[in-house]
């Protein structure tokens, strides 16, 4: 299936018309990514409204939409920017490549309509959007970069909210039954490994799953040579660090030794510099 990129669309309802796409209606509802809320927005959200689980058919392929190289390295650029894809296999980013599809939004369309059945998933290439959630009014505003819709497609909870184009948008947009098939497999494999993870990690063991869950949503994978620097000492701390796996050292200036002993799966460390305003005290390096 080929389309042209960047097809312009008046409304989201425009979609649910439109076999030609290869578009259809969805039995999942979506839920706006909660990143674009308000802290505390999503509180006690998970226990409302489920919908049935989505079966792939027997023979089903990922649709494709044509793009220009420049298009294709674009899009290539947000995936690695978000860690739903960030550690997708390649072959499966090939495959995502060709299946989102280029949507144009003129101002004032409504790319997502809250309480209204979910059938994507948004990234943000170009142009503005108001988040606005019912009683509320305009809660947020994304940008380019900005994406939503995922957690609807991987936990099968209602929209929250409602987004408008505020000038004209180009979003790339990727189907739920190609979400379901690549993306939320290897995401839920991610987490129940991460979730495995947490539990021998001595001071997060005693967290709560809800807890947990919420730490996994923050949680970004970092590959780091050997011999690489991870924090620096003296420097303001914005992360702390878990050890998957592999090896740490710490040192400090002015010493020949190591100040503490070697770190290793399990360990942590950076948390100092996030309770305190003090700047690192030691360099890590792998």
């Amino acid at each position: 299936h080929h389309c042209p990129p960047f097809e312009v669309v008046q409304h989201d309802h425009d979609l649910d018309d439109a076999p030609a796409r290869g578009l259809v209606r969805y039995d999942l509802i979506e839920e706006y990514s909660a990143a674009l809320l308000p802290r505390g927005f999503n509180k006690g959200r998970r226990s409302q409204v489920m919908s049935a689980p989505v079966e792939l058919t027997a023979g089903w392929q990922p649709p494709v939409f044509s793009k220009t190289p420049e298009e294709k390295a674009a899009l290539r650029q947000l995936l690695s920017m978000h860690v739903l894809f960030s550690e997708l296999p390649s072959t499966d980013i090939e495959v995502l490549l060709d299946a989102f599809q280029g949507l144009r939004f003129l101002p004032g369309a409504r790319i997502i309509t809250q309480g209204d059945i979910g059938k994507s998933f948004y990234f943000l290439q170009s142009g503005g959007c108001a988040i606005s959630v019912q009683g509320q009014g305009v809660v947020s505003r994304a940008g380019p970069g900005d994406c939503f819709g995922e957690l609807a497609l991987l936990y099968d909870s209602p929209r929250a909210a409602t987004v408008e184009a505020v000038s004209r948008c180009n979003c790339w947009s990727l189907e739920l039954w190609t979400f379901k098939r690549i993306v939320k497999g290897n995401a839920m494999r991610r987490n129940a490994r991460h979730h495995a993870f947490l539990d021998r990690v001595p001071v997060l063991a005693s967290l709560g799953r809800y807890e947990q869950c919420r730490l996994l949503e923050a949680i970004r994978t970092q590959h780091v040579s050997e011999g690489e620097e991870i924090i620096r000492e003296g420097s303001y701390g914005s992360a702390f660090y878990i050890i998957e796996e592999g090896e740490v050292r710490c040192s400090q200036q002015g010493s020949s030794h190591e100040i503490c002993r070697r770190l290793v799966a399990s360990d942590f460390f950076g948390e100092r510099a996030l309770l305190s305003t003090e700047r690192r005290a030691a360099t890590v390096t792998a």
